[in-house]
């Protein structure tokens, strides 16, 4: 009967100390993984000892700050990793902090931002993170050198139809209203160089110009004239194509 209950005790021990041990490797196997996952997210990805700069890697386009149309592509360089004694994970793109695609192919190095990131009128921060393993796991990772932004441009307003008349002896220009136009933008030429006005209406006196007269003769410097519909959005602006020109010379418009 001693020897029974011995036996019994023995076999209890030994199921406790595999249960502890079970247990410890959970944590080593759960606790790295859970603390990569934070340290991606403030893009900050943990790396082994032996990286060094040669495994950097930059974002290409589109241009830090630009104004972009809806859908815009994310392209970056392909990532020149891993290090000697890791293998190839993934690629993960983060927009405003958050983890929005993976990529499993390296070679593939660009992403059609979705609607969700597109949004017109928005603002969005964007960053890439090459991601690899030693083992089972992708622990290890390097993110771009750069954290970038791109804004989304508003609607683009239709194109306006110019005409042009004289008032009194002033080139008077006039145009018809466009859809998501929150003003105009009067271009102006001449020989001598050119000028910029804008208003929110629809019509303009240039009154910096008047024919010249000479031998009783009226003429025009030779001035011509286009404007375009401008929307302007929180962050950037949209502007239509040029409307047809209307020039104003020796005493004559068209």
């Amino acid at each position: 009967m001693k020897k029974l209950t011995t036996y019994f005790v023995f076999i209890v021990l030994a199921m406790a100390a595999w249960a502890v041990s079970c247990s410890k490797l959970s944590e080593e196997v759960a606790g790295p993984e859970k603390q990569s996952l934070n340290e991606q997210l403030g893009k900050s990805v943990k790396n082994p000892p032996s990286v060094t700069s040669a495994y950097q890697f930059h974002l290409l386009s589109p241009a830090n700050g630009s104004c972009v149309e809806p859908n815009v592509t994310l392209k970056w360089q392909k990532y020149p990793g891993p290090p000697p004694g890791f293998a190839w994970c993934h690629y993960r793109v983060y927009i405003n902090g958050q983890p929005v695609v993976t990529i499993s192919s390296q070679n593939t190095t660009q992403w059609n931002a979705t609607p969700a990131y597109s949004q017109r009128n928005q603002t969005y921060t964007w960053y890439v993170a090459a991601h690899y393993r030693s083992g089972a796991l992708c622990l290890y990772g390097e993110a771009s050198v750069e954290t970038w932004t791109y804004r989304v441009k508003p609607l683009t307003p239709a194109t306006p139809s110019l005409t042009g008349s004289v008032y009194q002896c002033n080139p008077m220009l006039s145009w018809n209203a466009v859809p998501n136009a929150t003003r105009y933008d009067i271009y102006k030429s001449t020989s001598t160089g050119g000028d910029i006005f804008s208003t929110t209406g629809t019509s303009y006196i240039d009154f910096s110009e008047c024919p010249v007269t000479r031998d009783g003769s009226t003429f025009y410097p030779g001035i011509f004239y286009d404007v375009r519909a401008v929307n302007v959005g929180v962050s950037c602006t949209s502007e239509s194509n040029p409307s047809n020109m209307v020039g104003f010379w020796p005493d004559e418009q068209f």
